[in-house]
């Protein structure tokens, strides 16, 4: 059994806040990116109890090494899948969770397990504190990438359970039938479920359609479509929703590559614009 302290050089109180949302959406995305949209529903698993979170995928694991650094991703110059895409987002969200938050942050995979902890160092004479990583290392392994959050309220598992919504999977309760699909997208009229006022959506539009980019919703739109474009991306990554005229790109590619009779459908949907 190895244990040791690992500091990350990120300042306790460096100025960034993120909310419960967003916290929640960035924990999420790491596992989300480890397996394809349509195995997520069935491999993607939670539980909560007791103010207690556990998020897990099984048969998927990655080296502790890709929470040290600022920007390290598994999905660069990999022919394999990790579990995950830990560049910035776990370490900033596990700052946020931490420290305004106050929650337990406990993350394991293959044959180690981390606590998310603080610790304090000297920095031209004078003390601060850092984020750190509790590391365990043991000479047993497990089949099993996990992430424990303790202290999360009621509150705070409603608010998990948006941040899943905000994902694209065909299972998502806010996609209704499914018109047309391929590699590059999607098209499903839009369900009854109700559209959450944390996610992401156009003021002009209202909360009706939705528009999926990059596999999480970035914007709506005023019919009753869900409209998902994979490969879009925004140019301003700081920003979560769209550009009303980005929405109006999406259409625009979507209509390229629609066959006739899907087409036909989303067409029907518009008939008044």
């Amino acid at each position: 059994m190895e244990n040791k302290i690992i500091p990350l050089n990120i300042v306790f109180t460096y100025p960034v806040h993120w909310n419960t949302f967003k916290i929640f959406r960035d924990y999420i995305q790491n596992f989300y990116d480890s397996v394809s949209c349509n195995q997520w529903h069935e491999r993607f698993h939670y539980e909560f109890h007791d103010k207690t979170l556990t998020m897990y995928i099984e048969n998927q694991t990655f080296n502790y090494e890709w929470l040290l650094h600022i920007g390290a991703s598994t999905k660069t110059n990999s022919d394999k899948k990790h579990a995950g895409y830990f560049g910035e987002g776990f370490k900033i969200a596990s700052l946020c969770a931490l420290r305004d938050k106050h929650w337990e942050i406990r993350m394991s995979s293959d044959n180690w397990s981390l606590k998310v902890i603080c610790s304090d160092h000297t920095i031209d004479g004078k003390k601060v504190q850092m984020l750190a990583y509790d590391l365990t290392k043991s000479d047993s392994s497990t089949q099993k990438s996990e992430l424990i959050l303790q202290g999360v309220s009621n509150e705070d598992f409603n608010m998990f359970k948006t941040a899943l919504r905000s994902f694209y999977y065909p299972e998502n309760e806010l996609l209704g039938e499914k018109i047309w699909e391929n590699c590059d997208g999607a098209v499903y009229t839009r369900s009854k479920a109700q559209y959450d006022h944390y996610l992401p959506y156009n003021y002009d539009y209202g909360r009706k359609g939705i528009v999926f980019c990059g596999y999480q919703i970035r914007g709506s739109n005023p019919f009753d479509l869900v409209i998902c474009l994979h490969d879009f991306e925004q140019n301003d990554r700081e920003r979560d929703t769209l550009l009303e005229m980005e929405v109006v790109t999406v259409f625009k590619r979507m209509s390229a590559i629609l066959s006739a009779q899907a087409s036909f459908k989303v067409v029907e949907k518009m008939r008044r614009v």
